[in-house]
């Protein structure tokens, strides 16, 4: 990445992605040397996903609670600060969440994970991205065809479709209709 952006046609314009990319990948470095356990690994996953998952409840607080006329974006000045990039965070952190949910002991907590889950989606679905729509698309069939309970996961997803299409608003219908006109 170095060597390409001396490089380049307008180096003084390329060089502040490098430098940007350079303060994701030192910390990505030093978590690789670190996490050399199972343990760790886990622990690893569970700060992933409460982090990226309190904010998402959050979110999806918001959007139940003004009838999801209101976009949901992330944190302001950070990496997923707009709608398309929280909503595909948020998407990726529900797995993260669920093996947490398998593995814990605690029963509150499995409690409280189990009710983050759809908070999540309504925050990913109330930040009107498209591309959450079909990343949904993928992640939906994939859970249910990993869900040890198949037979209570599809009644669940049946009800969650009827709802969200009676209360999510014509604005939200209307955004994604523009995913079959991309030109």
């Amino acid at each position: 990445m170095f060597i390409s952006t001396a490089d380049a046609l307008l180096p003084t314009i390329a060089w502040p992605t490098p430098i940007e990319m350079s303060r994701i990948y030192l910390p990505l470095i030093f978590t690789l040397l670190l996490i050399n356990t199972r343990e760790k690994l886990f622990y690893f996953i569970i700060t992933i996903a409460a982090s990226f998952g309190l904010i998402a409840v959050k979110g999806g607080i918001f959007a139940i609670s003004t009838g999801f006329s209101y976009r949901v974006l992330g944190p302001e000045f950070s990496h997923y600060g707009g709608n398309n990039e929280f909503a595909i965070a948020t998407l990726m952190t529900i797995p993260l969440v669920i093996l947490w949910l398998r593995e814990a002991t605690d029963r509150r907590l499995k409690l409280a994970l189990m009710g983050a889950v759809p908070l999540m989606f309504s925050s990913a679905i109330s930040s009107h991205s498209r591309g959450a729509l079909v990343t949904m698309g993928v992640l939906i069939p994939l859970l249910l065809w990993h869900s040890k309970r198949k037979y209570l996961a599809v009644p669940v997803l049946i009800v969650g479709i009827v709802v969200a299409g009676q209360v999510l608003p014509e604005k939200w219908f209307a955004r994604m209709e523009t995913i079959e006109t991309f030109e």
